[in-house]
């Protein structure tokens, strides 16, 4: 009786172990969530300031809750600010780089869309031409804490020389100018 018990729950234990794998292959679909973050392009001339749209898009079902970026640029680009966003946005810049985290105390999934903006400032110095921004370390995570797969696609802020006006002719009122 004893060997009999001993099987009948094995058994069991074996037919909770198919119950638990068919259980985790329908929670499979999660692997497959994502978190993209991107940054729209943009240009500017030398000592302005350039917003470039911050975005994510979600697949997947995924529902964020928090969300972490770092924006890395050359030493033409003076400062970085971010604002805006359906959470708190916190940064710190370093020489080249700013790292940015979204969050707040609460569940609320940040939306797929527009999740605020960054403003580059650009060296007044600064050549014209591309200026890369790549975007790396993302990470987001849902509102247990649990992290989702993430990624990043940076922009490209173009520097562009203002156009100086030509004068055509030049003249002068009065005709005479007397030295002192």
């Amino acid at each position: 009786m004893c060997i009999i018990g001993a099987l009948r729950n094995l058994f069991w234990r074996l037919a909770g172990l198919g119950v638990l794998l068919a259980t985790s292959a329908e929670v499979s679909p999660a692997i497959a969530q994502q978190v993209v973050f991107s940054m729209t392009s943009g240009s500017g001339a030398p000592g302005t300031s350039v917003p470039l749209t911050l975005s994510m898009a979600v697949t997947g079902g995924a529902q964020p809750t928090s969300l972490q970026w770092t924006m890395s640029y050359p030493a033409n680009i003076t400062g970085v600010t971010v604002a805006g966003g359906p959470k708190t946005t916190s940064c710190s810049s370093g020489s080249g780089s700013t790292t940015c985290v979204m969050y707040d105390l609460s569940t609320n999934v940040i939306p797929s869309g527009s999740v605020g903006s960054a403003t580059f400032t650009i060296s007044p110095g600064s050549a014209p031409g591309n200026v890369p921004i790549t975007v790396t370390g993302v990470l987001a995570s849902d509102a247990l804490g649990n992290p989702i797969s993430s990624s990043g696609t940076g922009a490209t802020l173009t520097v562009v020389q203002p156009t100086l006006l030509a004068p055509s002719s030049l003249s002068c009122s009065p005709s005479n100018v007397n030295a002192p």
